[in-house]
C-alpha cells in the first residue's frame, strides 16, 4: 500500500527513511543535513564515506544510528536535463530498488521525500507522477507501507514556477573556466562509452558556457556604457561599484566615489519600511524572518551586515531588482558578486536573484523550496 503525506517528514516513526543522496559523500542542507543531524552526523558520514560515490538511481543502505529508524537508504536520484536522458526511468529505479531493498530486509514502512523535485529540476507534478506510478505496483502488497512526504510547492503563475527558478539556478551557477571545463570534457568523452551520468554532465556544461557567454556579452555592454559616462549620479555609481567589485581589476574606470552623494543603508531603510507600511523594526523582522536584534546591528555598522540580511531584507522590504542593487552597494557590498563564493553558495544566492528579479517575495515560500532542496533556509531562524 501507498499513500501521499502532506506534512513534516520527521514526526513519524517509521523502519526506513530515503535520503535524496548527493552523488559524493558529503553533508548537504535541507533534509540530507536534518537527517545526518538526528541520526548523528560523525558516524553516519563515517558509513556514507565507507560507501563511496553513487550512481544516479542507485542506492545504498546505513544503519540510523540515533536517527528514529532502522535503515537510512542513500538515494542518488537523477537530475532533470531534457528529458533525453533516461531521466525518468533513473528516478523510476529509486523508488523502485528502494522499495524491494526494503522488503528484502523485512522493513514493514518506508518513507521517502518527493525525489528530485527540488534543485535536481524535474517539475514537480512530473516528479509526483512518476512516484505514483512506481507505488501503483504496490497498491496491493500489504507487506510494505510506503508514504511520500509532500510540501507545499511554488506558485505557478505568470511570475515564476519551480521549473524557471531550478533552470535559472542551474544555468547561473558554473566557474570562471567552464569553457576549458567543457572543452576537456568533450574530449574525455571521445574515448568513453556512452553513459547517462556522463551525457548529462556534458549537457549542463553546455547551457553553463552557452549562459556564461551571453552573460559576458551583456558585461561587455555595462563596460562600455560605464566608459562613456564620468557623472557621479547613482545609476553611474552602480555600474561603477558592480564592475569594481565583480572584476576586480578596472583601473581604466575614474568614477568620482564621494559617498555622501548616495543615500545611506538607514535612509534606504527607513524608506522601504515606510513604503510597506511597517511601523517598527519588529514588523520589519518578522516579514523577514529575522531577528529585531539583527536589524539592529545592521543599522550601527552597515559595513558588517552579511549578504544573508541583505538578502532577506530586499525580499521582506519587497524591493525591485534596482532597488536591491542600490540597498547592497549602500553596505559596501554587490549583489552579483560571487567570486568568493562556493559553488553551493551561489546557487542559494542564485535564488534569491531570481525572486527579486521576478518579484517573488514570500520568503516562508522561499524557505520551503530551500529546505526541499537541501539549501540553508534565509534569515536567522537557519541556524540549527
Amino acid at each position: 500500500m501507498y499513500k501521499f503525506v502532506y506534512g513534516d517528514i520527521f514526526t513519524q516513526n517509521t523502519n526506513v527513511i530515503v535520503m535524496p543522496a548527493n552523488p559524493k559523500p558529503v553533508i548537504g542542507n535541507g533534509i540530507d543535513k536534518e537527517i545526518y543531524k538526528r541520526a548523528g552526523a560523525e558516524e553516519l558520514l563515517k558509513a556514507r564515506q565507507e560507501i563511496g560515490e553513487l550512481k544516479y538511481g542507485e542506492v545504498k543502505v546505513t544503519p540510523a544510528f540515533n536517527y528514529d529508524a532502522n535503515y537510512i537508504f542513500h538515494c542518488a536520484s537523477p537530475k532533470w536535463i531534457d528529458g533525453k536522458h533516461d531521466e525518468k526511468e533513473l528516478l523510476a529505479k529509486c523508488y523502485r530498488d528502494s522499495i524491494e531493498l526494503a522488503k528484502q530486509m523485512g522493513s514493514r514502512i518506508i518513507f521517502f521525500p518527493l525525489l528530485s523535485s527540488g534543485m535536481q529540476g524535474f517539475q514537480y507534478d512530473l516528479a509526483k507522477d512518476i512516484a505514483e506510478e512506481v507505488c501503483k505496483d504496490y497498491e496491493e502488497d500489504n507487506s510494505i507501507d510506503i508514504r511520500i512526504f509532500l510540501r507545499k510547492r511554488l506558485s505557478s503563475g505568470n511570475r515564476y514556477d519551480r521549473k524557471s527558478l531550478e533552470f535559472y539556478i542551474e544555468t547561473h551557477t558554473y566557474p570562471d573556466n567552464i569553457e576549458e571545463i567543457y572543452k576537456q570534457y568533450l574530449s574525455f568523452m571521445k574515448n568513453m562509452p556512452e553513459d547517462h551520468e556522463i551525457s548529462m554532465n556534458a549537457e549542463i556544461m553546455r547551457l553553463q558556457v552557452e549562459n556564461k557567454r551571453k552573460e559576458q556579452e551583456q558585461i561587455n555592454a555595462v563596460k562600455k556604457k560605464a566608459e562613456k559616462r564620468k557623472n557621479s549620479s547613482a545609476v553611474d555609481y552602480i555600474v561603477y561599484q558592480y564592475c569594481r567589485m565583480q572584476y576586480k581589476s578596472l583601473s581604466d574606470f575614474s568614477f568620482n566615489e564621494t559617498d555622501d552623494e548616495f543615500p545611506s543603508f538607514e535612509d534606504l531603510y527607513e524608506k522601504y519600511k515606510e513604503r510597506c507600511n511597517l511601523k517598527n523594526d519588529s514588523k520589519v523582522a518578522e516579514r523577514c524572518n529575522l531577528n529585531r536584534d539583527t536589524i539592529s546591528r545592521a543599522k550601527k555598522a552597515t559595513r558588517g551586515i552579511s549578504r544573508d540580511t541583505l538578502f532577506a531584507l530586499s525580499l521582506g522590504l519587497r524591493l525591485s531588482w534596482e532597488e536591491a542593487e542600490e540597498f547592497f552597494i549602500s553596505c559596501d557590498k554587490a549583489i552579483y558578486t560571487d567570486y568568493q563564493l562556493t559553488e553551493a553558495e551561489k546557487r542559494r544566492e542564485n535564488v534569491f536573484r531570481f525572486c527579486l528579479k521576478r518579484g517573488v517575495y514570500d520568503i516562508a515560500e522561499i524557505n520551503e523550496y530551500l529546505f526541499d532542496s537541501n539549501m540553508l533556509i534565509l534569515g536567522n531562524n537557519a541556524v540549527a
